[in-house]
């Protein structure tokens, strides 16, 4: 596959992702960023946010198969991917880790 076929199913995988709603509008900003300077900053960027990402997701797996589930460390670790999704456009996973944030402070108050 040539380089130029690449590039075309790599937008169209983006547009895709973008019309699902699983990317927004900051994936758009970040590409722009990308310039002849830094040309690897959107691979490199991804490729951080997906390292950790599986480590904090690893993380949040162990607190809450956890017998007396920390909540308040749950909540930390939901705030934080929170951050991290939606830097990099990823508003579908940062409303998720929102979600799992508040129900961790309701489970904190209740417990």
């Amino acid at each position: 596959m040539s380089g130029k076929e690449l590039g075309q199913e790599l937008k169209e995988l983006v547009s895709s992702l973008q019309d699902q709603g699983i990317l927004d509008e900051h994936f758009d900003q970040m590409k722009a960023v990308q310039n002849e300077q830094n040309p690897c900053f959107v691979a490199n960027l991804i490729t951080t946010f997906l390292g950790d990402a599986e480590n904090v997701i690893g993380q949040l797996g162990t607190y809450l198969s956890a017998q007396d589930v920390n909540y308040p460390e749950v909540a930390t670790l939901a705030l934080k991917l929170k951050g991290s999704s939606s830097s990099v456009g990823g508003c579908r996973m940062a409303l998720a880790c929102s979600e799992l944030r508040d129900v961790s402070d309701v489970n904190d108050h209740e417990g």
